[in-house]
């Protein structure tokens, strides 16, 4: 080969190369702009994660104090039940008595 056809060779690789740094560019661009868009979204699902688990933690909490309140109302429906059932008895006995009078 002559020092020209060199010269033509190495300018030919030039822009064989020239144009393949530009893909890998175009191509890092594009990666770029994939991760910031793949980061973003993490960070919105991380917020979306601590805010559910905010919510569920206090619908626990919710459910624990209704789960406390309907405990009470159920032991004073049990007294309530007592109670009637001890007026009942006191019927009973006055009725048997005025039966017996």
């Amino acid at each position: 080969m002559t020092p020209s056809d060199y010269q033509d060779l190495v300018a030919f690789l030039v822009k064989k190369f020239d144009r393949i740094d530009l893909r890998f560019e175009e191509m890092e661009d594009r990666l770029s702009a994939r991760l910031t868009k793949v980061e973003v979204g993490q960070e919105v699902l991380r917020n979306d994660v601590h805010l559910l688990a905010e919510v569920v933690a206090a619908n626990g909490r919710r459910i624990e104090a209704n789960g406390r309140a309907i405990q009470t109302v159920t032991e004073k429906v049990e007294l309530n039940g007592v109670g009637i059932g001890a007026v009942r008895d006191r019927v009973a006995a006055l009725e048997d008595h005025l039966r017996a009078v």
